[in-house]
């Protein structure tokens, strides 16, 4: 999946269509279709920053060689996460802020998105286990 596969697939799962998401964030229509087919390499940093900032992406993200557009399943871990409840939503945020404290964790991220889905689900199936451990200790 290209860059502008991705930004195209995201756009559309948000707000239904590229021109909805153009009105709300004040873009001419025909800046982000060009955008789409010319490549994001071949357009201005404050038209990708404005972007990336109504999608909640870091622009980093689309980095060309970046593996998350090799994997498709990125792309359905993220409509999960747009139609996941606000609570939950807070709840895998404040998780990948808790990674973020850590040494090493763009490495371990961009390591966790080389997995297969089913190794995937083991570490989410880990990680709810030990958040879940450290919850009922802050209740004790």
């Amino acid at each position: 999946m290209s860059r502008e596969e991705f930004l195209r697939t995201i756009i559309e799962d948000r707000y239904g269509s590229l021109r909805a998401f153009t009105k709300n964030i004040g873009m001419p229509y025909t800046t982000l279709v060009s955008i789409l087919k010319r490549g994001i390499g071949n357009t201005s940093v404050d038209n990708i920053l404005k972007i990336c900032k109504h999608l909640g992406i870091p622009p980093e993200s689309l980095y060309e060689d970046d593996v998350f557009f090799h994997d498709k399943s990125n792309i359905t871990l993220i409509r999960n996460i747009t139609q996941l409840s606000t609570e939950n939503k807070k709840l895998v945020l404040d998780y990948i802020n808790f990674l973020k404290n850590f040494t090493h964790t763009d490495l371990e991220i961009k390591s966790y998105y080389k997995l297969n889905s089913s190794n995937k689900a083991k570490v989410k199936e880990y990680s709810d286990l030990l958040y879940g451990s450290q919850e009922k200790n802050t209740n004790n």
